[in-house]
């Protein structure tokens, strides 16, 4: 699915332009954080919403940043979810901040 970018980190990305995936992939995330020192705590949460505002997958992490800025990587698993259109939300933290940020995603049958 989609086309391989080098992330500023210096590691591939497989980069979905469309949004799409089928039931029972796993779903690469990838972001950026910016403003943050190195060792600062940070807390991120993922979460993939049907159209009733109910989580169907939902991981949360801590982790430290590594200055600005701090490339972010994660994934989640579809193998549980039906054909459909979602809301992905990523929830980034730090100290009293909260950025979210929201994206369509539609999952495709195999």
């Amino acid at each position: 699915n989609g086309i391989t970018w080098t992330a500023p980190d210096g590691a591939p990305f497989n980069v979905n332009p469309l949004g799409a995936w089928q039931v029972g992939d796993i779903a690469p995330i990838y972001f950026e954080l910016r403003g943050l020192a190195a060792g600062d705590e940070f807390s991120t949460t993922i979460q993939l919403q049907d159209s009733k505002g109910n989580n169907l997958v939902r991981v949360a992490s801590t982790d430290r940043a590594t200055g600005t800025p701090t490339p972010v990587r994660k994934t989640i698993s579809l193998s549980q979810i039906k054909a459909g259109d979602y809301r992905l939300i990523v929830t980034v933290q730090h100290a009293a901040t909260t950025v979210s940020r929201e994206h369509r995603v539609l999952i495709l049958k195999p």
